[in-house]
């Protein structure tokens, strides 16, 4: 069995490569594995399908690191597509 280590750089480089479904199953062995690893759930945020999936990591992040700013940024993000758009309004 790989270490979380491999499995976390092997993640991100998928990541980078574009393969979401890979990176996906990587970073998710990692989080398994120490669910207390902040850039695997940070890495898995960006690679995740929902937007349910992405608030599960970012929250996760947050909950480790409460002044993470790329999760703060993230959940900033998250909170305006997830907020029901008002008539009239872009």
């Amino acid at each position: 069995m790989a270490s979380s280590v491999d499995l976390l750089q092997q993640g991100i480089t998928a990541a980078k490569a574009g393969q979401k479904e890979t990176a996906r199953r990587l970073l998710t062995q990692v989080v398994e594995q120490d669910e207390n690893n902040i850039m695997a759930w940070l890495w898995l945020s960006g690679v995740v399908e929902s937007l349910d999936d992405k608030q599960v990591c970012l929250e996760n992040v947050l909950t480790l690191d409460p002044n993470h700013q790329f999760a703060r940024k993230g959940w900033t993000k998250y909170r305006r597509r997830k907020e029901p758009r008002l008539p009239g309004r872009l």
